[in-house]
């Protein structure tokens, strides 16, 4: 991509950094599914928050990676380190509150399934969260963003948008049960965490007008 248009090549990096993100995310979530299916003391519900917690550190490290990259052509004294580990920290911490209902879930007495909320509920819901989460991601990543851009403060609001347009295609395309097992979920991932992140990129390069280079 060395001849690419920058705004396509920050699109093609998140699109990139989410489809391998996700994927390697969603098998490791699923591993530890498979591990522990069912924790019941307060301790394995812990070790397991923390273990699902590390999904955010592969499509942390990885989506930190490549976004950097692809911005160094809009913002040459942006520092690859502090923007990777910003966003490894977020994704993280939105792994575990993400997993927090899953684990938390199993002490639950059993009872009949509760009603699939259906693909719009469940697009508006991952929506609402995109926001939230997207305005943690927005809020690290501009703190990196200080010494090599004016106004990064717009990063917030647009990176916060992105996500709430990004989260959906992740949940729907996770909510799909191909029948394969493990297979299937890194096929959900892949697929959903794709168009999720050419969304992302799409939404968040709006933000490169309004914050011109220092």
């Amino acid at each position: 991509m060395p001849h690419a248009h920058p705004i396509r090549r920050w699109v093609i990096a998140c699109a990139a950094g989410e489809l391998i993100g996700i994927a390697v995310a969603a098998l490791w979530w699923v591993t530890m599914d498979r591990i522990e299916p069912d924790p019941v003391s307060a301790a394995a519900k812990a070790a397991m928050l923390a273990a699902k917690g590390l999904s955010g550190l592969f499509e942390g490290a990885v989506l930190g990676l490549l976004q950097a990259h692809a911005l160094r052509a809009f913002y040459p004294r942006l520092s690859a380190a502090r923007w990777t580990g910003a966003t490894i920290a977020v994704a993280m911490a939105g792994w575990v509150i993400g997993s927090s209902f899953s684990v938390l879930a199993s002490s639950v007495p059993a009872g009949p399934p509760p009603p699939d909320p259906g693909a719009l509920a469940t697009a508006v819901m991952a929506a609402a969260f995109g926001l939230a989460v997207g305005a943690l991601f927005g809020g690290a990543q501009a703190i990196a963003l200080r010494g090599a851009a004016r106004a990064s403060g717009w990063w917030v609001l647009f990176n916060a948008l992105g996500w709430a347009v990004a989260l959906p295609f992740i949940y729907l395309a996770a909510g799909v049960d191909l029948g394969i097992g493990i297979a299937g979920a890194v096929l959900n991932g892949l697929a959903g965490g794709c168009a999720a992140g050419a969304m992302l990129g799409l939404v968040t390069a709006l933000a490169f007008r309004r914050m011109p280079a220092r």
